[in-house]
């Protein structure tokens, strides 16, 4: 569902950063968390682009569809390759305990903490460093 209640910081940040790179920002699309929807905005975007990023909005929450949503789109099925899970990492703000709970329940080991730059916060802030077992 999408709401008046959460800035979409995410794609200013990703659109400032590709301008610098010297990438055309022409279309951004916002879709809420339904399958079909996603899935046609995907291959819609399929047509009219040379660059495609898909962002899962608000982070690793539980509803979120977006790999689900590309899979579909690009007709791959999703696979789990444990030589690649064993390699992979994540961040999330100390203090933001929904994203740590999901990373916690997906299989994520906290393995450390860092003090880093988060443009949506324009600050430093502590993250949680995590790994998945």
């Amino acid at each position: 569902m999408l709401t008046p209640y959460r800035m979409d910081t995410n794609s200013l940040y990703l659109t400032e950063q590709l301008n610098l790179l010297g990438v055309d920002v022409i279309f951004k699309s916002v879709v809420g968390d339904d399958l079909r929807r996603l899935v046609a905005a995907a291959q819609h975007a399929l047509f009219r682009s040379d660059i495609l990023i898909f962002s899962g909005g608000l982070g690793p929450t539980e509803d979120d569809l977006t790999r689900e949503a590309v899979a579909e789109s690009l007709s791959l099925t999703l696979r789990r390759d444990g030589a690649q899970v064993a390699a992979l990492h994540a961040r999330a703000a100390s203090d933001n305990a929904g994203s740590l709970r999901v990373l916690r329940k997906s299989g994520f080991k906290i393995i450390g903490t860092e003090i880093s730059f988060a443009a949506a916060r324009k600050g430093e802030i502590e993250e949680t460093i995590l790994r998945l077992d």
